[in-house]
């Protein structure tokens, strides 16, 4: 029955999306069309760019694509049947494309034009370890669960560039609460420092925080002993979960 249910929903939504695309490409001129193919055969693409001279600005986002509808049903129209490897991989590309052009369209309402520019993964790492992009599009998993992880490593000016700081972000009082936090030994003071570091960076608006991902598992009945750590669901552990019907 799942798998059934899982069949009629994807073709619902196949049907759905390929109406949007036909409708759309219904008003693309033939020169509109040649030129998207172009921009494609380069790599990337670059979306919304309007002609007159207001300032503009592009958006870095690896994985992506301009337009993940269509990116979604050209893929399905290349692989009958998706493995999971793929199937993961489509659903970063067509989730990265929908995040950037929601960011475009939130920024447009503050009078700020921004194209978006997809590139491969180590491409974009490579010029934001560089300082080559203006504005980019960056998540982080933490490593181990403490504040440092996330503040050390990513605004502290000691870390700018490819250690983690991409921002390239620098304040001589945030670096001094979190250097006396590393050293600190009492947890509360410790976790005082940290929060007063926290609050500059926010104030400072070194990133615009978008969102904080949510995990679930979805397992059967059947399946015992299987719970959510706290690190997220790619490290739960099953060396002791056993099934039982």
């Amino acid at each position: 029955m799942a798998a059934v249910l899982e069949a009629d929903l994807e073709a619902d939504l196949v049907e759905d999306l390929a109406a949007v695309v036909v409708e759309e490409e219904a008003t693309e001129t033939e020169e509109e069309k040649a030129a998207a193919v172009e921009e494609e055969g380069k790599g990337f693409v670059i979306s919304d760019v309007d002609e007159d001279d207001a300032p503009q600005q592009t958006v870095m986002v690896a994985g992506a694509t301009a337009d993940p509808v269509k990116d979604y049903l050209k893929q399905i129209g290349k692989v009958a049947l998706l493995n999971a490897e793929e199937e993961v991989e489509l659903a970063k590309r067509i989730e990265a494309g929908l995040y950037a052009t929601w960011f475009q369209a939130q920024v447009a309402e503050l009078g700020i034009k921004m194209s978006i520019k997809v590139l491969d993964w180590g491409v974009m790492l490579d010029l934001c370890d560089r300082g080559e992009v203006n504005l980019f599009r960056m998540g982080w998993v933490v490593d181990y669960a403490d504040p440092d992880n996330f503040l050390y490593v990513l605004f502290h000016s000691s870390n700018k560039g490819a250690k983690g700081n991409y921002s390239r972000y620098s304040n001589p009082e945030f670096d001094k609460l979190v250097e006396e936090a590393r050293v600190e030994t009492d947890y509360a003071k410790r976790m005082d420092l940290y929060q007063k570091a926290e609050q500059i960076v926010v104030d400072d608006a070194a990133w615009l925080f978008l969102f904080h991902y949510s995990n679930s598992i979805l397992y059967q009945p059947w399946v015992k002993n299987i719970h959510m750590p706290a690190f997220g669901d790619y490290t739960t552990p099953l060396y002791n979960v056993w099934i039982q019907k």
